[in-house]
């Protein structure tokens, strides 16, 4: 259509008089010797859109691409300085730690603070104070990174994977996700409390911890006594009680779910998942009861090939404890054809998380306490099962929809009250375990929403690419970062512009292409992200 580079030349002009003020720069401050970590000279193909020719060159392009991630997030005067080295870092053959990051320092009662007698972390300092805190050329942020993963002595069947796509293989652990992570515990996601004594530090709280609520004890953290608080810790009870966490926590996080009984018995039942086997789902995890047998002396165990087979299939088990792994259990019922299984507890005491499961388990598995899977055996035949959702519930929330902070009973170290519960499903980024199910590369969930509880401004409007006006938020509600990534990959694509951009501009547009595939953006958006692509080709 002749009239369509007048409009698009129309919208770039207005685009690129539209951009937003005080989008954060975060600076790589590297300190790595040469030839080691971030400056690694072993050749590396590229992969995962990641074009760097060398492990260190990749290990800079992922960690720059997450720094320029959380700066078009957040919103700062004052740039962010983050050192970054590859170091030993505590691992065995079986389990390691795969980052770790903190704020260089912390300020209280300067001018700009947002609340009195309150230690700010030096990014968040800095930004609300509006010039450095600290001494000129001081960094912000600390972190380390793992050099011994995959050697021998340390998670040997792993290895580091710099992609910047999600696209994690199998027995990688995501770079960038781990520093995406770090980089927000520096950015205030921590706790400066002594978790050995319960002590803030100098007797005043910290941003990040204010908002902490015990609900073991009932008490807030700052009116707790230092042994409270170092009780509270290991308490399992607490709670970040922030306004936009808690509004945010339904958007992201999955609904509790009652399993309810009907047919020969109503009655609602309270269950446990397994870390096996897909997710119970309310359109999966539905239908007729039918009580395993194995044909040996005890035949509900199900810890052999079902003799009922023809009774089974596509009905849901239910099968006894005992005898064998919970993984056993739903293995058979699932050869003989069960679409789900119901393993009754033969402990006292509430419903069980089964662990003791198998990769191959391919049907949901849940189970329910002995009491509850009693009553259900017992009323067999006749019986139907389904899952529903609990008004007002959240996995990984309180009753008040108040999202759970880590609080294990064995002191965890850095990871203790510094991370959300482990419980949150889906899994979130700041949990002190990386799951391999993260994709900080497009949503970072639930921590803006801490971010901005504690005082971060974050970045309004829409993410930039360079002057040019992306059309698409820069961060929006759920943690979704597509804006922010759209930003980061085109500082990417820069790195080799080609003759008059073209190769640039190619970049940017297969991106673009890629989120419109998979539904993140619209067709308007890509097109003015193509606008944006023409008109910053030739720009520094």
């Amino acid at each position: 259509m002749t009239k369509s580079p007048r409009i698009a030349l129309l919208t770039l002009s207005l685009a690129v008089c539209a951009g937003p003020a005080a989008a954060a720069q975060i600076v790589l401050v590297n300190v790595d010797p040469a030839n080691q970590g971030l400056n690694d000279p072993t050749p590396a193909a590229a992969n995962g859109a990641n074009p760097g020719v060398t492990i260190g060159e990749q290990r800079r392009i992922a960690y720059q691409y997450a720094a320029d991630l959380w700066g078009a997030v957040l919103s700062s005067e004052v740039p962010i300085r983050v050192q970054a080295s590859f170091t030993a870092l505590p691992c065995t053959a079986t389990a390691g730690t795969l980052g770790s990051a903190g704020s260089a320092n912390s300020y209280v009662d300067f001018p700009g603070a947002a609340q009195a007698a309150t230690w700010y972390p030096a990014a968040l300092a800095d930004a609300m104070a509006g010039r450095n805190l600290g001494v000129d050329g001081s960094v912000d942020i600390i972190s380390r990174f793992n050099a011994n993963l995959g050697t021998p002595t340390c998670l040997a069947s792993r290895r580091w994977y710099y992609g910047l796509d999600g696209k994690t293989p199998a027995g990688a652990s995501n770079f960038l996700n781990v520093v995406m992570h770090e980089i927000a515990h520096g950015l205030g996601f921590a706790s400066t409390v002594d978790k050995v004594t319960g002590a803030m530090m100098l007797g005043k709280p910290d941003a990040y911890s204010r908002p902490v609520f015990d609900n073991v004890s009932g008490l807030a953290w700052t009116a707790m006594t230092d042994a409270q608080r170092k009780a509270a810790i290991v308490g399992g009870g607490i709670v970040f009680t922030g306004a936009t966490v808690t509004q945010e926590a339904p958007l992201y996080l999955d609904p509790v779910l009652s399993m309810q009984a009907g047919g020969a018995l109503t009655a609602t039942y309270s269950f446990e998942t397994a870390s096996f086997g897909p997710a119970a789902t309310t359109t999966g995890f539905m239908g007729d009861v039918v009580l395993a047998n194995d044909g040996s002396a005890n035949p509900s165990l199900a810890c052999n090939f079902l003799t009922n087979a023809s009774e089974v299939i596509d009905r849901i088990v239910v099968a006894r404890a005992g005898g064998c792994r919970s993984g056993n259990k739903s293995l058979y019922a699932q050869l003989a054809g069960a679409k789900g299984i119901i393993i009754a507890s033969n402990q006292p005491g509430a419903a069980p998380h089964l662990d003791d499961g198998y990769s191959n388990n391919a049907i949901p598995t849940l189970s329910l306490s002995q009491a509850d899977g009693a009553q259900l055996i017992g009323a067999l035949p006749g019986i139907s099962v389904s899952l529903t959702p609990v008004a007002g519930r959240y996995l990984g929330a309180d009753t008040q929809g108040r999202v759970l902070l880590y609080s294990p009973s064995v002191l965890a170290g850095g990871s203790s009250l510094s991370h959300y519960a482990t419980t949150l499903t889906p899994d979130a980024l700041m949990e002190p375990i990386s799951t391999g199910n993260e994709h900080a590369n497009v949503l970072v969930d639930l921590t803006p929403a801490l971010f901005t509880d504690i005082g971060w401004r974050l970045a309004p409007g829409n993410a930039m690419i360079g002057i040019c006006d992306s059309s698409v938020d820069a961060v929006s509600p759920r943690g979704i970062i597509v804006g922010a990534s759209i930003t980061a990959r085109a500082r990417v694509c820069k790195r080799d512009p080609g003759l008059l951009g073209v190769n640039y501009i190619n970049c940017v547009n297969a991106y673009s292409s890629e989120l419109k595939n998979d539904g993140l953006i619209n067709g308007l958006q890509q097109t003015q992200i193509a606008v944006c692509a023409l008109a910053t080709a030739v720009l520094p």
